[in-house]
């Protein structure tokens, strides 16, 4: 993971944040050290909610604001009008993450 954040984001290589869901294996001692020695923070998950997961906060809203508004014909209509949007320099990566420490 953390060549693939070189490659694809060298300028996050020395300060980036990493969110999983905790299952067994992303939090293995060996995960957990490798992402200490190279200054990998990890966001503590939030607990389980059955009517708000962390997508709810920010994922979804960005991904709707293109599209409010709109009504398609067709399924296809709506799989171009999101082509379009792609290709129009739609980044979810542009948009600010803000993470509050509890």
């Amino acid at each position: 993971m953390i060549q693939h954040v070189e490659r694809k984001r060298p300028l996050l290589r020395n300060s980036f944040l990493l969110h999983h869901d905790n299952a067994r294996p992303h939090i293995a001692r060996c995960v957990l050290d490798v992402s200490q020695q190279n200054n990998v923070e990890i966001l503590p998950h939030p607990l389980y909610s059955p009517d708000l997961t962390p997508c709810d906060f920010w994922l979804f809203l960005q991904l709707k604001k293109p599209l409010r508004g709109e009504r398609f014909a067709s399924n296809k209509a709506c799989a171009k009008h999101l082509q379009h949007i792609r290709r129009s320099g739609f980044s979810l990566s542009s948009n600010p993450i803000v993470f509050n420490k509890a």
